[in-house]
């Protein structure tokens, strides 16, 4: 986990801990672990890994999906600049 995701949750943790059992404070935080697991297991890799493994169309839906552009120009200039920068390293 992140560190902001960390902090969060300790924040969470100790906003409602003096409000309620240890119980429900553990299954508060576990249900925030398993959320935070899910979710991460449903987002696509990042470009950048894409580019560097040679799959351009991986990289190209996964910004896609990441970003959200209107349009096909948009996508291009940001897939121009992940190429380069990847060529560059």
């Amino acid at each position: 986990m992140s560190s902001s995701s960390m902090t969060l949750e300790g924040l969470l943790m100790f906003g409602i801990g003096p409000y309620v059992s240890y119980l429900a404070l553990t299954l508060f935080g576990g249900a925030i672990a398993v959320m935070f697991a899910v979710l991460f297991y449903f987002a696509p890799e990042s470009p950048y890994y894409f580019y560097k493994k040679g799959r351009k169309r991986d990289a190209e839906d996964a910004l896609q999906w990441l970003k959200c552009y209107r349009t096909r120009e948009r996508l291009e200039e940001e897939l121009a600049a992940i190429e380069e920068s990847n060529v560059t390293s």
